[in-house]
């Protein structure tokens, strides 16, 4: 996946150098909106996931390769993360609220399907800023509960993960656009053994 990163980015970086000697068009601008987060979250006990919603904020450039086709790299800090139920040695239910913070890097390849709108696809990295999670522990036996609140989880969080995104978008006017993206989650977030967990984005903003 590294390999395929790189390999997106060197064709980008030669895309973008045509594109400014072929047309000169190029732009840059701010991003943000809304983030839907889940997770697929496998683990041997049944559990029942929830998604977080959160808000992403970021800049981006777009480079014209040629009337229909654009690269846009950007650069975006995304709140995400889950939230999980499930019971494990029978009587002990637990209750968790995990929160991710990432800068993100997609390398995205777009191409105008009609008049100002467009869809996009391509890999993206992300880095991890923080990770916090809020654990709760209620056992049904004793009829105790036992809370850990913001609990630091980065050093159990891989540094950084990888995705996969497809987006539709259209151009409102030269200077505002709306979006519409799904980044496929490729790569586990955790570096724990005992469980799997492999998040997944809908991001839809300006």
């Amino acid at each position: 996946m590294k390999k395929l990163i790189l390999s997106v980015a060197l064709l980008a970086t030669m895309a973008v150098s045509q594109a400014q000697e072929q047309t000169k068009k190029k732009s840059f601008g701010i991003k943000s909106g809304l983030n839907y987060s889940t997770a697929t979250v496998k683990r041997e006990f049944e559990n029942s996931v929830s998604p977080r919603t959160s808000f992403y904020l970021g800049m981006y450039g777009n480079f014209k390769i040629s009337n229909k086709v654009a690269f846009q790299p950007e650069l975006v800090y995304s709140a995400q993360g889950y939230s999980e139920k499930y019971t494990f040695l029978t009587s002990i239910n637990r209750d968790t609220d995990v929160r991710l913070n990432y800068i993100n890097v997609p390398f995205l390849f777009q191409y105008q399907i009609m008049d100002k709108m467009y869809v996009e696809t391509g890999p993206q990295i992300g880095f991890v800023l923080s990770a916090k999670m809020d654990d709760t522990y209620f056992d049904s036996a004793t009829n105790t509960t036992e809370e850990f609140i913001n609990n630091d989880v980065k050093g159990e969080t891989n540094s950084s993960i990888f995705s996969y995104s497809f987006g539709v978008g259209y151009d409102i006017s030269s200077k505002l656009r709306a979006n519409a993206r799904y980044n496929l989650g490729i790569t586990q977030i955790d570096k724990l053994y005992e469980i799997s967990v492999i998040n997944n984005l809908l991001q839809v903003g300006l």
